[in-house]
């Protein structure tokens, strides 16, 4: 496998019939145009990605800035005793309530924002969000203990609308 190390500079890119060159401030209008444009990838997650395709290797290295969902702090329901005999006391507490995005740059034309799947399920009216494809059949590469070293496929915020 040949490994990418950087992306060449954007080529022009028309959408809805109007020139663009490079990343402005002027998002992309139109789901279609966004699909087919060249696009820079930023990783706003804490650790590098690597995309698996054709036999090549891309890893998107993260850029310093992540995007998070914050979370309200969790209600604590008491402690359940686990494992044999009398247990080990387990500390409980009350399922996450979510809040809003925080980190997420607002969008760029030519550029896709890679994000953690928490933070891609909170922003689906996004155009310029994605994350890793790591589901069961994603065709996800792991290493022989189970970690993933590639992902073939990125998620698409928009659902592919």
């Amino acid at each position: 496998m040949s490994t990418i190390s950087c992306i060449p500079k954007l080529p022009p890119f028309t959408c809805c019939d109007t020139p663009s060159y490079g990343p402005t401030t002027v998002g992309l209008e139109c789901e279609s145009c966004w699909a087919k444009a060249p696009a820079w990838a930023v990783n706003l997650t804490p650790h590098p990605i690597v995309i698996a395709v054709d036999g090549h290797l891309m890893t998107i290295a993260p850029s310093g800035q992540v995007a998070r969902v914050m979370q309200r702090p969790a209600r604590d329901l008491g402690v359940m005793h686990v494992g044999p005999e009398a247990g080990l006391p387990v500390p409980i507490i009350a399922s996450p309530e979510f809040g809003a995005v925080e980190g997420l740059p607002a969008p760029v034309q030519g550029t896709i924002y890679i994000v953690s799947g928490l933070v891609l399920a909170h922003v689906r009216d996004r155009l310029d969000v994605y994350a890793p494809a790591t589901g069961p059949a994603d065709g996800v590469i792991r290493d022989e203990g189970g970690r993933i070293v590639a992902v073939t496929r990125l998620v698409a915020a928009g659902g592919g609308k």
